[in-house]
């Protein structure tokens, strides 16, 4: 087989048998040569289809897990600003509950020593309640005294004498 055209030379009816025969036998040569590169086309065609498949198939299950991952971002992205607003929430009460500590801090010393000053007043008040009341127990006991002795000159006295009944009394 070759790549200029056959030589067929002229025969009796225009060309000679030999070189119609070779002409047909390079025809059916190159026509199995072409359906073998055909068929061999064609599986790679079918290779790469199921390549192409498979490819497409992979590119379709990975833009689900694209689409699965940028819904999961979106998701941690709101959880994440939610938990930066909950952050400063936080550091504000903290900072207030400094402020709160800052201030019955300086409170607590005066009060503290004021605390402390009537702590002391305290432990007078017994003394000078006795002393308040020891007037008053020392007149109850003069009184006592007195009273009994009105008693005893009471009991010392004649009974009064018993005066007749009268008219209305039965």
């Amino acid at each position: 087989m070759s790549t200029k055209p056959p030589d067929l030379g002229k025969g009796s009816f225009f060309y000679r048998k030999s070189a119609v025969e070779q002409v047909l036998q390079d025809r059916d040569l190159m026509l199995r040569y072409l359906q073998q590169r055909t068929r061999d086309a064609e599986g790679r065609v079918a290779g790469l289809e199921a390549q192409l498949t498979a490819v497409t198939n992979d590119m379709a299950r990975k833009d689900k897990e694209l689409a699965r991952l940028e819904g999961e971002l979106v998701e941690a992205t709101a959880r994440l600003g939610e938990l930066e607003r909950g952050r400063q929430r936080v550091q504000g009460e903290a900072r207030a509950l400094g402020e709160w500590r800052t201030r019955v801090g300086s409170m607590s010393g005066p009060i503290a020593q004021r605390l402390a000053a009537f702590h002391g007043s305290l432990d007078a008040v017994p003394e000078r309640v006795q002393q308040a009341f020891a007037p008053i127990g020392e007149r109850e006991i003069a009184l006592q005294r007195r009273l009994n002795a009105v008693m005893e000159h009471l009991r010392a006295m004649p009974s009064p004498p018993m005066l007749p009944a009268g008219p209305g009394s039965a």
